[in-house]
This record gives structure tokens, sequence and C-alpha cells, in this order.
């Protein structure tokens, strides 16, 4: 793997992650709270439930300015970068001075007014004392950190969603721009060429692209879910929106880039694909 690529290429993965942080705080959004407290203060969390703004901010920006194909054509390189920057947080997370809250789950509004509930038990301490470090490493030590005013959870959950949005708009311009071997350009840096993108392309990125939209539409939901209040965020949480997330969820769609047109399925298929896709998620 060519050295040079390789810091292209995690140039771009870290600016994503930077531009997706700057627009979370620049956009304006009044903030809302959620279920979990502070362990400290026992004051409830306020969040920035600006998710959906922010993935069309940045879906805009990379179909006006971003390198196209670019993450497709080094899908495994930029995996990689990820990888590599999951480590780095995860480590970070271990690292960082912080107030180790050894109860089994987070402190939340139904449980703040009792004071008691604030502590861990015997028994809870008991269990958080026992693990091995590996397992800290883990799930990590803190519920639901903060650094510089950012909410460190709901960062990653965004970071996650929109580099799997990215991955799924860079592979199907390769998908287009194979197929016609060349596309119109509209005056502003955004290619037409849909007309072109086979049913199965379109299907199982509409179906990606719709998971991510409906994830961000409801970013106020998941703040009253099991992720803010039995969740810690250690490795599994930052590894896995940082890199497994945005890339392994990506891997439907990478067979159908290059599939010939002969290959392709009917619009039949596609529409029941699509439809059995929905009612599952319903």
């Amino acid at each position: 793997m060519d050295p040079t690529m390789l810091l292209q290429v995690a140039g771009l993965v870290s600016g994503i992650h930077v531009v997706t942080l700057v627009l979370h705080l620049i956009i304006p959004v009044r903030p809302t709270p959620g279920y979990a407290c502070d362990n400290t203060t026992g004051e409830v969390l306020q969040y920035r439930n600006n998710g959906t703004l922010v993935l069309l901010a940045t879906s805009l920006l990379w179909a006006v300015a971003g390198p196209s194909h670019f993450l497709y054509q080094n899908y495994a390189a930029a995996a990689l970068c990820s990888c590599v920057f999951g480590m780095i947080f995860s480590i970070w997370m271990m690292l960082r001075p912080c107030r180790v809250d050894k109860k089994s789950r987070c402190l939340t509004t139904d449980g703040a007014a009792d004071r008691r509930k604030w502590n861990a038990t015997a028994e809870e301490a008991k269990a958080w004392d026992d693990k091995w470090m590996a397992e800290v490493f883990w799930e990590g030590r803190e519920w639901n950190p903060r650094a510089g005013g950012v909410d460190l959870k709901m960062w990653l959950y965004l970071c996650g969603a929109i580099m799997l949005q990215i991955n799924v708009m860079s592979a199907l311009f390769e998908h287009a721009r194979g197929r016609t071997g060349s596309c119109t350009d509209v005056g502003i840096g955004i290619p037409v060429c849909w007309g072109y993108v086979s049913n199965a392309a379109i299907t199982t990125a509409g179906c990606l692209l719709w998971f991510v939209a409906e994830y961000l539409h409801f970013e106020r939901v998941h703040t009253f879910t099991y992720d803010m209040f039995r969740e810690r965020t250690g490795f599994k949480l930052g590894w896995g929106c940082l890199c497994f997330y945005p890339f392994f969820y990506a891997l439907p769609l990478w067979p159908l880039v290059s599939e010939p047109a002969s290959g392709d399925i009917s619009a039949g298929v596609a529409l029941g694909c699509g439809a059995f896709f929905f009612l599952g998620w319903t």
C-alpha cells in the first residue's frame, strides 16, 4: 500500500470527521434533555440533536466538492485508517482523567431525585473492581463522556452515520461512472448519471441511505434508549462507530458496483426487495 496514498486517505477520513464535528457545533439547534443524568451533579444531560441537518450538509458538500469515487477506489486504505483512528480514540478514553462510575447503569431522570442511587452499591463496586483490564477497555469507563462541550457518544454515532452515507455515495458514483464511461455535469459539480444505475445497486443503496436518514431523524429518541444509560464509551463503541459501522454496513453494495448490466435484477424484483425491507422495518 502506497504510503503517500495512505496519508491522503487518512487526511480525507479525518477531514470528514472534523467537518462533521464543526457542522455539529455551528448548525443552530435548541438543546433538548435526554434520559441520562450527570453522575456527579444529577443534572439531566442536554443534547444537540441536529444530525439530520449535518447529514444534509455533509452530503451536499461531498456531492459538490468531494472527490466523488475516491473512497470506493481506496476502500481498504480508508477502512485501515478508520481502524487506527478507532484504536486511538479507545486508548484516549482509557487514559484520559475521569471519575469512574462503578454503577451497573448510568444515573437517569427517574432516579436522580434519590441521592442513594447516585453511588454504586457494594456489589456493583466489587463487580467493577473484578473486571479484567481488557474488559474495561472493551466496555469503557465512562457512560456519557463530554469534551469541549461535545457529547462524545453522540458524536461517534453521528460520525459513523455520516461516513456510511459518504461510502454509499462514493460507491454509487463509481458504479454510474463505470457503466456510462462519463457523467453529465449540471454546472455545480453534481454528476447526472442516475438513469444508468442498476436496479440492484439503487435498491441496496436506497435501503442503506434510508437507514442513515431515519436514524438521524429520530436522533432524540436514541437519547432515551439502552445505549445512553447501560453502555459505556470504550473500544466497542469508539472503534465500532469509526470503523466497523461505516465500512462493514456498506459491504452489500460493493459487489454491485462492477456488476455488468446483464446481471441486473428486474424492476419488479427491485421493488419486491425494497418492499420486503420496509415491511421488516415497520
